[in-house]
């Protein structure tokens, strides 16, 4: 709640922050980097699940470093969210592209099609809604 209390006095751009849009944003934000990670973790699980523990490493690389910049985005760090976006919207679409190319021979080629709008989704929501901004505004203001 330190982000609500500090962020009232917070001008930026003009802009006065309101404690109400930042925790709403501070929820929006755990919430699109919540189904992120979900998207992401969910085909290494079902292989884990499976008995398939051959690039379990590469897995838990790559959860490491998700983890990594998921925290940086959260803390408010320009960078992280905008290599977030990037990934979301590149992931996405070749997602989108190979789900498509696969639902001529396999139903499984829709569900990827699926989850690649999902990624495209979030990465339009990180940019798009504006208490998440605010509340990425506010913690950028906490930082010395």
């Amino acid at each position: 709640m330190r982000v609500a209390q500090r962020s009232h006095a917070l001008c930026s751009n003009s802009l006065v922050t309101i404690p109400g849009a930042v925790l709403r944003g501070r929820g929006q934000l755990l919430l699109i980097l919540g189904m992120l990670l979900v998207l992401i973790l969910a085909p290494m699980l079902a292989e884990w699940l499976r008995g398939d523990l051959r690039r379990v490493g590469g897995h838990l690389l790559t959860l490491g470093l998700t983890a990594g910049l998921f925290g940086q985005a959260f803390r408010g760090t320009r960078w992280a969210r905008h290599l977030t976006v990037a990934l979301a919207f590149i992931g996405g679409m070749l997602a989108a592209l190979l789900g498509l190319i696969a639902s001529t021979g396999s139903d499984w080629g829709f569900v990827v099609f699926f989850v690649g709008l999902a990624f495209i989704g979030c990465g339009f929501a990180l940019i798009a809604l504006p208490d998440v901004e605010t509340y990425l505004e506010a913690r950028r203001g906490e930082r010395p």
